[in-house]
């Protein structure tokens, strides 16, 4: 398991600059949005910061709103059982009246809520959608990536993420050196 520590702004645009062979050529501002990107790019790659969000089902409605700063759903669940993802596309290419259904609409609609869909950065969808609400709903996924503005902000990061993100930033400033 690896080590983690915290680290500042300051303790992070000091790394980068000793990492450097000669004088920095880049103001601390550009250093700060080469640090921030490369975090972002980090969060992307890999999904370092997650959220998990606990709502309850909303009675005979499939659209769900989530609130927080999720960016993208990696998992969905009702009353602990695992959702599968589809997309609005298929729903409305072999259900065209998906909107419409419930739990309790009966015929070839399942009883239980079997899918989930993004819709939107704050919405996913749910088919069929629950007739009673107020079940259980758990969303797990990717939060948004944390910005360091001031200098006393900080992030917990490991020795080998420092190393990564150190030399990304350093390769992404090098394009200004020109």
């Amino acid at each position: 398991m690896a080590d983690y520590a915290s680290y500042t702004l300051t303790q992070l645009q000091t790394l980068m600059a000793l990492r450097w062979e000669g004088t920095p050529f880049w103001t601390p501002e550009e250093a700060t949005y080469a640090i921030n990107e490369g975090l972002r790019l980090w969060n992307a790659m890999t999904g370092t910061w997650r959220e998990e969000l606990e709502l309850e089902t909303l009675m005979n409605d499939p659209w769900h709103p989530l609130e927080g700063s999720m960016t993208y759903r990696t998992r969905v669940s009702v009353n602990g059982i695992p959702l599968k993802p589809t997309s609005m596309f298929s729903l409305d290419k072999h259900r065209p009246n998906w909107e419409t259904e419930t739990t309790a609409s009966g015929g070839d609609v399942p009883t239980e809520v079997k899918y989930w869909m993004p819709a939107g950065l704050q919405l996913i969808a749910l088919w069929p959608a629950d007739a009673v609400g107020q079940s259980e709903l758990l969303v797990d996924g990717v939060t948004a990536t944390p910005v360091l503005v001031n200098a006393g902000d900080f992030i917990n990061i490991s020795d080998s993420e420092l190393n990564t993100l150190l030399g990304y930033a350093l390769h992404y400033v090098t394009f200004k050196a020109g």
